[in-house]
């Protein structure tokens, strides 16, 4: 194979590719093998560190990119979270409308030094490409893909290599030292920086290092280079050597000098350069500079600690614009601290040493959790805290102020990642030891009790939380004084247990109070309006809270852009209220717009991130389009697997709680199939946590699994129910309908009928469920209610109310399979739930008694009512579940075929283009209607009749005879009320084979095409 000749690029190029070495030797054979096998599953680039892997993926990466192909570098060796925060690009390449709308474009993409088998996995699934190439160390990354070895240089490449680096007349010194270096690129490199500087050193230094027990001939070459720098650039070195893999960007070179000091060590082949970041060529060279660094490492240690002090810089305000940066530093505090532990067991002075070190590293980890958790990012937050904590403690006392710190921030981190107990424990224990060390009116003491109160929130029990809130705004309020930022805080999380317990008016108040209290420029009075807004929402005041809501996204988007988190946050609470109100088209504009957003500024798994697409697939259930329902928390699932989880828990229960949505919408559209394997996923999950030591999250997936799932099979459901609960009342209910309607075909003429009512085509001419006012979709549950007490006959009346075998009862109707709202007075009562969906043709009825556990949090509570929750839905015990609704034909066709029907003047010449266009359906009397627009349309029946047999076709109706021919023809066979047209021909030799009926002795088939038109046969 011919190397591509150097140039820029023609392809477009994103990320990092490495530019071509210095006497780069092509390795044809390699490159051959890597292009063959490209296309057939990823390509696995495998070998030790230093064999010119990178370099060899870059080479195929320039060539195809000199092809016009689009090439993806993601280079994991200085951005480890790509496949984390930043992987939205992977999974869908180009704009933010090329990603949402899941367009895809054919790339190249290289996966540099992957490290985590089980992530790579999860991006090479998702990446929607066949074309990649994947470098690494780690050998448990070859069943990947297509594997290729990469090794040493061959002897002829070694020797061209050290020829044309080493320098002229070295050829010789070359070919007698390659036996005791061997051919590995990188030692061949850093071997030629030697060799140029004296050869009799390399030469003794290497053949020292041949000896058992010596070291490697890098380790070797890396201890020689070393002896030829600087003190200060060996200084910067066992600094660097210190900190993480991925090395320092450029704002971390803090002293003069440095820059220049790092680009002259780059020309030794230790460090490299690129796009402004400086790290270590290989991590066997990184080993070799920190072994040496350890004879004055607390020098060392404290500069690396200075360099990491930038964090301090970072504000909790403008950090969500600092995320990579953030995450730059608290990769290095942790790399820092995991070294520093690592040298316990010296003598009492080095401990001393030590102790103050990692008082030093616990600060730094302590603001950055604070900024972790001000950003939401909790399950990142809890992995990092962990961590701290399991490293630290056994070096520091227990009641260590800054080990309490970070232990303040992994408690703040659990209750909102699921582990509500958790954090209660750990804020208990917080408030026990300040309370021990500090008075009960110091303000650690009163932050742990405001963080106790608030994990008790989240853990459900807002009466216990109320009874520390209430005291702490009394403590806050003398202590600090009503217009203290914290105090006011104190007003608004007081408020928003109020609202948990359903004291709404006590809220308001509150947030009024604190509003006034603040005025008009206080910090926290956007958070307070925002409150405030949701308690009005929450007392059907809809039209104050859509004033506010948009009253804090105008200000919020002025005062700190539009992309600010809490801008998006406004604009979420706007969107939902939309939603509550049922402005389901605005709402979902709205959601699709913030999860975009929240998407590339957040990342898909952040908890915010996931609050906008939860609400967006429950904005489409709602409108019943459950098919984009699917579709968006599908892509959900997709991004949340290429996140990484290098830490136990990290993003596994977000993962589960997205497929078990996904596995509750499948179940609603009545795809078992598809249920049971996103519900499989979720087991995968769970066991995966129980492995990473989370029992507790586990049960806690596993049960809700359990639930979600439904009774393997039609025959079973009168028996089933879920798990552990008796219902005789239920049972009663269940048992009667299915007696009544046992093949459902009662209850869905009962629908079909209450639909063409509501529609009144006869005078409206609508025939579609979205050309219904919201007040006419309320009615269409006392039209059902109405339509079923006559079929069934039911006692009590033929309002909603009823009584079905002594057992009172009720209806509940929703026209998208989701959706039920009950009130307040309707919980504990049984119901029966029914659903159609005419543009499907499908619909449900079961029933379910209301209960608080089966109902959405009080926080979430809809305007008029409570809906379901994930287990409520599953709850539901179906009668008949996705069973076939009578079809309306007019849905049934395209919108070219309708828009030709209406667009006839008179009622004949629309009912004529209807039985054109619909042939071989059935059209019931409400689409005859519906087109005609006039009552006793079936009169005009006639009419068109006379008028289409001019063009062959006919039209039957219930007639015996008309039934008769239908059935010949193997037609759809009309019933009462009920017509099917068709254009016939004579009986023909080409009509060999078709269905022929005999009409006034004559025989007759579907005209075919082609066949000319004629007059059709009368009818009776």
């Amino acid at each position: 194979m011919t190397p591509t000749p150097p140039g820029p690029p023609v392809g477009p190029v994103t990320g990092p590719v490495p530019d071509e070495a210095r006497a780069f030797q092509p390795r044809t054979h390699l490159r051959a093998l890597v292009e063959e096998r490209l296309g057939s599953g990823a390509v696995i680039l495998h070998g030790a560190a230093g064999s010119g892997k990178s370099q060899l993926a870059a080479a195929c990466a320039r060539e195809h990119a000199a092809r016009g192909t689009p090439v993806v570098w993601v280079d994991l060796s200085t951005a480890h979270d790509l496949l984390g925060r930043r992987t939205a690009r992977i999974s869908g390449l180009g704009s933010r409308e090329e990603r949402t709308s899941g367009a895809r474009r054919p790339y190249l993409l290289v996966l540099d030094d992957v490290t985590d088998p089980e992530a790579a996995a999860r991006a090479l699934r998702s990446c929607g490409t066949d074309w990649v190439i994947v470098t690494t160390r780690d050998r448990r990354c070859v069943p990947l893909g297509q594997a290729v070895e990469v090794g040493e240089y061959t002897y002829q490449e070694a020797l061209a290599y050290l020829r044309d680096t080493a320098g002229d007349g070295r050829e010789e010194a070359a070919q007698g030292l390659l036996p005791l270096m061997g051919r590995l690129p990188l030692t061949l490199a850093l071997a030629a920086k030697a060799i140029g500087h004296s050869f009799q050193d390399t030469f003794s230094v290497l053949y020292g290092a041949s000896g058992p027990g010596r070291g490697s001939p890098l380790s070797a070459v890396v201890r020689l280079l070393l002896r030829g720098l600087s003190t200060k650039q060996v200084r910067l070195l066992e600094e660097l050597a210190l900190l993480a893999r991925r090395g320092l960007p450029g704002r971390m070179l803090i002293a003069e000098g440095e820059r220049a000091a790092f680009e002259a060590l780059a020309e030794t082949s230790l460090v490299v350069l690129r796009d402004g970041w400086v790290r270590f060529s290989s991590t066997v060279v990184q080993e070799a500079v920190r072994h040496r660094a350890s004879g004055a490492v607390w020098e060392t240690m404290a500069n690396a600690i200075r360099r990491c002090e930038l964090i301090y810089d970072i504000e909790a305000p403008d950090a969500w614009r600092e995320l990579e940066f953030l995450d730059v530093l608290a990769e290095h505090a942790t790399a820092l601290l995991e070294y520093a532990v690592r040298l316990t067991g010296r003598d009492d002075d080095d401990l001393h040493r030590l102790q103050i070190v990692l008082a030093d590293l616990l600060n730094l980890h302590d603001h950055a959790l604070g900024l972790i958790n001000t950003l939401r990012d909790f399950s990142r937050a809890t992995s990092l805290a962990r961590h701290v904590l399991d490293h630290a403690t056994p070096l520091l006392p227990p009641d260590h102020p800054a080990l309490t710190r970070i232990r303040g921030h992994l408690a703040t981190a659990c209750g909102p990642t699921g582990r509500e107990e958790e954090a209660i424990a750990l804020f208990e224990g917080i408030l026990d030891t300040r309370l021990r060390t500090l008075n009960s009116d110091h303000p650690d003491t009163q932050d742990a009790r405001d963080g106790l109160a608030l994990a008790y929130l989240a853990a459900e029990r807002p009466w216990d939380a109320i009874d520390l809130q209430e005291q702490l705004l009394t403590d806050r309020r003398l202590t600090l004084g009503p217009g203290h930022g914290k105090t006011l805080m104190a007003y608004n999380n007081l408020a928003l247990s109020y609202l948990r317990a359903d004291r709404a008016e006590e809220a308001v108040t509150l947030l009024e109070t604190a509003a006034e209290t603040a005025g008009d420029s206080h910090r926290t009075t956007l958070v307070t309006l925002g409150n405030l807004a949701l308690a009005y929402a929450r007392l059907d005041r809809a039209d104050e809270a859509m004033e506010l809501h948009r009253l804090v996204l105008s200000r919020r988007s002025r005062a700190l852009g539009g992309d600010h988190p809490d801008a998006l946050a406004a604009q979420h609470h706007l969107a939902v209220l939309h939603q509550r109100l049922g402005r389901l088209p605005a709402a979902i504009t709205l959601l699709r717009e913030v999860l975009a957003t929240r998407e590339d500024v957040l990342g898909p798994g952040h908890p915010d991130t996931l609050a906008s697409r939860a609400a967006l697939v429950s904005a489409y259930e709602e409108a019943g389009d459950l098919e984009t329902a699917v579709e968006v928390c599908r892509q959900g699932v997709e991004r949340l697997r290429i996140l990484p989880d290098d830490q136990a828990g990290r993003r596994l229960l977000p993962q589960a709680r997205a497929w078990e949505r996904l596995a509750a919408l499948h179940a609603a559209r009545g795809d078992a199939a598809a249920r049971d394997a996103a519900l499989s996923e979720v087991a995968a999950i769970a066991d995966r946590m129980a492995r990473d030591g989370d029992a507790a999250g586990a049960a806690k997936v596993t049960a809700r699994a359990g639930q979600l799932r439904r009774g393997p099979a039609a025959a079973d459901r009168a028996a089933w129910r879920p798990p552990g609960e008796l219902d005789p009342d239920l049972d009663e209910v269940f048992s009667a309908l299915s007696k009544l309607d046992p093949t459902g075909l009662r209850a869905a003429r009962v629908l079909r009928r209450s639909f063409d009512q509501i529609y009144d085509g006869a005078h409206t001419g609508r025939f579609r469920w979205d050309q219904l006012t919201r007040t006419e979709k309320a009615g269409m549950a006392a039209r059902v209610a109405i339509g079923l007490g006559h079929e069934f006959g039911f006692p009590g009346g033929v309002g909603q109310e009823i009584e079905i075998d002594g057992v009172a009862a009720g209806y509940a109707f929703s026209g998208s399979g989701a959706g039920w709202t009950f009130a307040q007075n309707e919980i504990g009562a049984v119901r029966v739930l029914l659903w159609a969906d005419d543009e499907r043709s499908l619909w449900g009825m079961g029933v379910l008694r209301v209960q608080p556990r089966l109902l959405a949090a009080a926080g979430a509570a809809r305007r008029g009512g409570h809906r379901l929750n994930l287990l409520g839905n599953a709850s539901v015990r179906w009668i008949h579940n996705h069973a076939p609704l009578p079809r309306n034909v007019l849905l049934g066709l395209p919108a070219e075929d309708t828009d030709a029907i209406f667009r006839e003047s008179s009622a004949a010449g629309r009912l004529s283009e209807l039985f054109r266009r619909a042939q071989g359906q059935v059209v019931g009397a409400s689409a005859v209607a519906a087109v005609a627009m006039q009552e006793n349309a079936m009169t005009r029946v006639r009419e068109v009749r006379a008028t289409l047999g001019l063009e062959g076709i006919v039209v039957l109706g219930g007639h015996h005879e008309h039934r008769r021919i239908a059935e010949a023809l193997t037609l759809p066979v009309p019933g009462q009320g009920e017509l099917v047209s068709i254009r016939l021909a004579r009986r023909g030799p080409r009509h060999h084979g078709a269905p022929r009926v005999e009409i006034r002795g004559e025989p007759w088939v579907i005209a075919q095409e082609g066949d000319p038109v004629g007059l059709a046969p009368l009818l009776p």
